[in-house]
């Protein structure tokens, strides 16, 4: 599942916003392999997003935006997409173009038209358009052909919907680290799962030795996972989906259970499109950046990873600069408006350091602090 392109008007904070997720020419040397669709080599798309931008500019509302349309699509679920509705006196629109198994690209537009305000009614219609993608095309030549037809919007959403080929999607935040956990089915991934965790947790804290799998009777697919520490007795810590021991381990374990479920579908090519959303606060930076360059090295060319964080040391990577997206959220007329940059269309030259422009305030994105530091001064003022 790929995504090449999308509009939002009056969803969430996105007022008039557009973002693109193809890049113009290949790039000599690129440390991404053969970052094109499989089988299309002229049909180039960002296999990496790495998402920055100060807080509250958007990244885990263009995450869970995403996730509202991949769920319309396949469970024809408008309701999560009417809740997203900013000002609900306004029509809304949603565009997106995207690849759900590599032989069309198709175009989805979604209009929200209000019918009673105060009852939050809403007439919702879709448009759906497709293109054969053939061995010449790249995305920019199949987005023409889309864009010189009209149109034609329908009331019927499930049978508008219905030519659209199935896809996966995995999306990860944060905030789901604390108590559940979706594992993944034992009879499905390639790589034991154990394997993975126990990988991850040995660096993540030096003191645990293994990771160990406990089959639970009469239930194949499910089982529950005990750690194992250095001069300690077994500890048990996921049963039935559940951490069960959460409570001496670190937030940045804890954060490693998740980080092992993403990297099982990653390495089970399970879900095609994958949305990580600052999924590292608590881990050290080098970590990060090697689980990244993992995931990274695993992609093939039908799969997307949309990564998002506020560590620059990401800069440092020798990736693609197409591969940052930079958010930025201003006031204009009293509304809030989210803007992307796309670091490859500041910087041109291979030798321009993506670094000093982010450090140089390119694409403005570094916070205004004058706030705190007048909290600062009002201590002063009052201790006088």
């Amino acid at each position: 599942m790929i995504v090449m392109n999308l509009v939002l008007d009056n969803i969430r904070s996105f007022e008039d916003f557009k973002v693109n997720f193809s890049y113009p020419r290949k790039v000599a040397g690129s440390t991404i392999d053969n970052e094109y669709l499989d089988g299309f080599p002229n049909f180039r798309y960002k296999k990496l997003n790495i998402i920055m931008g100060a807080n509250a500019t958007g990244k885990t509302a263009l995450g869970k935006t995403l996730m509202d349309i991949f769920n319309f699509i396949y469970r024809t679920d408008v309701s999560r997409i009417i809740d997203s509705v900013n000002n609900t006196s306004k029509k809304a629109y949603i565009e997106m173009d995207f690849i759900p198994q590599k032989q069309y690209l198709y175009r989805i537009s979604l209009i929200i038209d209000p019918l009673d305000n105060d009852d939050k009614k809403f007439d919702v219609k879709v448009a759906l358009k497709k293109t054969k993608i053939t061995k010449k095309d790249n995305y920019e030549r199949c987005a023409k052909r889309l864009t010189i037809k009209d149109n034609e919007y329908s009331t019927d959403l499930a049978k508008a919907l219905r030519p659209i080929e199935s896809f996966g999607w995995y999306f990860i935040y944060p905030y789901d680290v604390e108590y559940s956990i979706h594992l993944p089915d034992p009879g499905l991934h390639s790589i034991d799962f154990s394997y993975i965790l126990e990988n991850i947790f040995k660096v993540l804290d030096p003191s645990i030795e293994s990771v160990e799998k406990n089959e639970i009777k009469n239930d194949e697919n499910n089982a529950a996972y005990s750690i194992k520490f250095k001069n300690s007795s077994k500890v048990p810590l996921i049963h039935d989906g559940e951490i069960t021991k959460g409570d001496f381990l670190s937030s940045g374990t804890k954060s490693g259970i998740k980080i092992a479920t993403l990297l099982s579908a990653i390495f089970d090519h399970r879900n095609g499109f994958f949305y990580c959303d600052e999924l590292f606060s608590y881990i050290q930076t080098d970590i990060e950046k090697a689980v990244l360059s993992v995931m990274i090295s695993q992609l093939n060319g039908i799969e997307q990873l949309f990564f998002t964080s506020h560590n620059t040391d990401l800069l440092d990577m020798d990736l693609p600069k197409h591969s940052f997206l930079f958010l930025r959220k201003r006031m204009i007329n009293n509304k809030s408006q989210i803007e992307a940059f796309d670091a490859s269309l500041y910087l041109k030259k291979g030798t321009e350091s993506l670094r000093n422009a982010v450090e140089n305030d390119i694409f403005n994105t570094i916070p205004n602090l004058e706030q705190i530091y007048k909290l600062e001064k009002l201590c002063e003022e009052s201790n006088e």
